[in-house]
């Protein structure tokens, strides 16, 4: 019987280990998917100034070849940003699931250790 409840407690310890570095993990991947939106908000904010400095100058252009330019500028920069928001809800989704597969995978493991502490009492 002792050597038993001394292999419960190596078994223990383990899923203790294994518990705490779920939980890191958790923590890293929400704080990626913060640092994530974050990113996107300021890369949309840039390319949308950016927009509207094109606009702008576009206004004062006379010249024909300078216009098309422009407007290729612009265009370019339409479709850089519309790629951002595509990417970014694509890393948003990926950073939830792998979030979601964590968190049920900690929930599980916690509920087997409380299991087994009970059994040990």
């Amino acid at each position: 019987f002792p050597k038993f409840v001394h292999r419960l407690q190596k078994y223990l310890l383990k899923k203790f280990i294994i518990i705490k570095f779920l939980k890191n993990r958790i923590n890293e991947l929400e704080q990626a998917l913060i640092e994530r939106e974050q990113i996107n908000k300021l890369q949309v904010e840039e390319i949308k100034s950016d927009i509207d400095r094109k606009n702008r100058k576009l206004m004062t252009l006379s010249n024909i070849d300078d216009i098309r330019e422009f407007e290729l500028d612009i265009t370019n920069l339409q479709m850089e940003k519309r790629k951002e928001i595509v990417t970014f809800w694509k890393d948003k989704l990926e950073l939830k699931r792998e979030l979601a597969e964590l968190k049920e995978e900690f929930e599980n493991k916690s509920k087997i250790i409380d299991i087994l502490k009970k059994e040990m009492k």
